[in-house]
């Protein structure tokens, strides 16, 4: 992905906008957790989204999830919120409906957190 594409994301983004390109739609979010910006798109015509790496890299983070499982992914997040502690099995139930097992499996004590609030992002769900 190009510098001026990366700054016409920025741009729209500040406006409030989607950036239409082909048939994906970017938008720019911050994650707080990681203090850095990151892309995501999703097809126009569909909810799959694929999140771009800083160095363009496209990953595939999320599918598309029937009804049973944004329930379950909303349970998930209401008993992390109602727990107040990271509950290892909830936390990578989350992480699995996201598609980001490996990711989760994979941090660390430093870095799990990151992953987790990505997660709850990619599924739309508020986890504190």
């Amino acid at each position: 992905m190009t510098t001026a594409t990366i700054n016409r994301i920025r741009e729209n983004t500040c406006k409030g906008v989607d950036t239409i390109i082909g048939a994906y739609s970017y938008r720019l979010t911050y994650d707080y957790t990681r203090e850095c910006w990151d892309i995501f798109r999703a097809k126009t015509e569909d909810v799959t989204r694929e999140w771009i790496t800083h160095h363009g890299e496209i990953v595939t983070a999320w599918q598309p999830m029937g009804l049973s499982g944004m329930v379950e992914a909303q349970t998930i997040a209401r008993e992390l919120r109602e727990e107040g502690e990271w509950i290892p099995d909830l936390c990578e139930a989350l992480c699995e409906l996201a598609g980001m097992a490996d990711e989760y499996r994979e941090a660390d004590g430093e870095t799990f957190e990151a992953v987790l609030f990505k997660a709850a992002e990619v599924l739309g769900v508020v986890i504190i």
